[in-house]
């Protein structure tokens, strides 16, 4: 992830072993209003599938992330590879201004 550094001067690694969330709501007082998800469906490359302990070419999926504070002003993006044999992803969508501020986003992790 990577984070906007003006909106969050003197962050450090310690102050991450808490939620990044409650570093970013708490401390920073930054007021966080969602974020916007783009997955797409990927054949895992050669190196990646080394990290991940899976065979070249298997299915997986990419996810790029932006997140936001309020008045559409990009806090952080991310990009993150998934294995596509051990992760659901949920999502859960409403009307325009009823969604509550994010909070954390969950996957439900199975073994293999």
């Amino acid at each position: 992830r990577f984070l906007l550094s003006r909106y969050c001067p003197g962050l450090t690694e310690e102050m991450l072993k808490e939620s990044l969330y409650v570093v970013l709501s708490e401390h920073y007082a930054l007021s966080i209003a969602g974020e916007k998800e783009v997955i797409k469906a990927v054949n895992i490359g050669k190196q990646d599938a080394e990290l991940l302990q899976v065979k070249p070419g298997m299915a997986g999926f990419i996810m790029f992330v932006t997140g936001y504070l309020e008045r559409g002003i990009p806090l952080w993006s991310a990009q993150v590879l998934y294995r596509g044999d051990c992760y659901e992803l949920h999502n859960e969508y409403s009307a325009k201004g009823t969604v509550s501020p994010v909070k954390g986003v969950w996957l439900e992790v199975k073994e293999v």
